[in-house]
């Protein structure tokens, strides 16, 4: 019973000991990530219709190979990082399917309907995940347009 009282008066000073602790506010981080453009580059036209593969067509770059499986199926290889490790996408959107599981598959490209090539030879998981550890290749094939909404209305309306 003793032990009891004891406890209990001990567990209340130390509860009131305790109460008494200053707030800290912190004052808020402000981030901001810049875009040098370092690791970005782009494909010269001459260079894209000459290509039989993607990988022909960026391999010229410093850092980026063709990884050539045949004469008609090559992928681009980014710092010794390829398959899963390089997103390819097309306008924007991942293209990576079985070519990235076997390198004797070839990944979907047609010099003729391409507009331009961009390869950027950083990480980008940020953005499209462990698919792009390597960095990515973006296919811009032209067909979506970019001014979508932003052009004028060549009717008589009020839009």
């Amino acid at each position: 019973m003793k032990y009891s009282t004891l406890m209990t008066l001990i567990l209340l000073a130390m509860q009131q000991a305790q109460a008494e602790e200053p707030i800290t506010i912190l004052e808020p981080l402000i981030f901001q990530g810049d875009d040098t453009g370092q690791n970005l580059n782009i494909v010269p036209k001459e260079r894209i219709e000459t290509a039989n593969t993607l990988g022909d067509a960026v391999k010229h770059m410093s850092g980026v190979q063709s990884s050539a499986f045949g004469p008609n199926s090559g992928a681009p290889v980014i710092r010794s990082l390829s398959g899963h490790r390089v997103g390819i996408l097309e306008n924007g959107q991942a293209i990576n399917g079985m070519n990235a599981i076997s390198g004797d598959i070839n990944i979907p490209f047609d010099p003729l309907f391409i507009k331009s090539v961009t390869v950027h030879k950083g990480t980008n998981t940020v953005r499209y995940g462990g698919q792009a550890i390597g960095g990515y290749v973006d296919i811009d094939s032209g067909i979506i347009s970019k001014n979508a909404g932003r052009e004028k209305c060549q009717c008589r309306c009020s839009v």
